[in-house]
């Protein structure tokens, strides 16, 4: 547990070495400016709007950051040669790839709480007591983009970067609309897309199971047990694709 640990302190400073913490900042003030115009240019809206692009460029920025980040996150240990140096260390591959991971995690913990606490500045005057919600949705974005991040990994230990970033982005996309497939399969008695959207989700990540904006935005109520089965959804394939990381990372050849 403790390789664990010193491997993603290491992790850590290594990316924040490269600024990208500055460059968050920047964009963060630049997302909280481009939701107060936005807002100004509505009416009956102002509340909604707000939430809505606030929310939407900070979930883009941290599975952004989770897909271009991880997929160097062992290609560039690998170039640098620093990988060699801390294998030869008593330490075990997967302890080494867990601290990777997780150290990984901690910046776009680190970019997230950033990019909110900038955000809140402008738009905590405006959405009042919505604010619990807010963060909330904030809670499932940073859930999302860890799944991505484990997803990227897994796909950049067996292809190159070019797929692995193509494979994350189109299983992405699909796991957002996975619910709007199955809704129109029910309109249109579909039953072999409605099985194929059912079992997708035990196989590939439902992104639609654990997206929260939308309860905020329309300010729609919550289904019942909503957050108990979305955290026990995300628990179990964290699980699982930890595993599938971890066991392909100890059979990787390192070149």
């Amino acid at each position: 547990m403790n390789n664990i640990f010193q491997v993603s302190v290491y992790t850590y400073r290594q990316i924040i070495k490269s600024k990208i913490l500055i460059v968050s900042t920047i964009f963060s003030v630049v997302v909280a400016l481009a939701t107060f115009i936005a807002s100004e240019f509505t009416y009956s809206t102002h509340l909604r709007v707000m939430l809505d692009v606030s929310l939407g460029i900070m979930n883009l920025m941290s599975v952004g950051v989770a897909i271009f980040l991880g997929v160097n996150l062992i290609s560039d240990e690998v170039e640098n040669r620093t990988l060699y140096f801390m294998l030869s260390r008593p330490i075990s591959r997967t302890s080494f790839i867990l601290g990777k991971v997780l150290g990984m995690k901690f910046v776009i913990l680190s970019i997230i709480s950033i990019t909110v606490a900038i955000t809140s500045l402008l738009i905590i005057p405006v959405i009042g007591d919505y604010f619990s919600d807010f963060m909330q949705a904030v809670l499932f974005i940073s859930i999302e983009s860890f799944l991505v991040l484990l997803l990227v990994v897994i796909f950049s230990l067996i292809s190159n970067k070019v797929i692995s970033v193509l494979s994350v982005l189109a299983l992405y996309i699909s796991g957002n609309v996975l619910d709007t497939v199955r809704a129109i399969a029910i309109g249109k008695n579909q039953k072999w897309l409605i099985s194929l959207a059912d079992n997708y989700r035990f196989f590939l990540p439902d992104f639609s199971l654990i997206n929260f904006k939308p309860y905020v935005i329309y300010r729609t109520s919550v289904p019942d047990g909503f957050f108990l089965k979305a955290l026990i959804y995300t628990f179990i394939l964290t699980v699982i694709y930890t595993i599938i990381m971890s066991l392909l990372f100890e059979k990787k050849e390192l070149e």
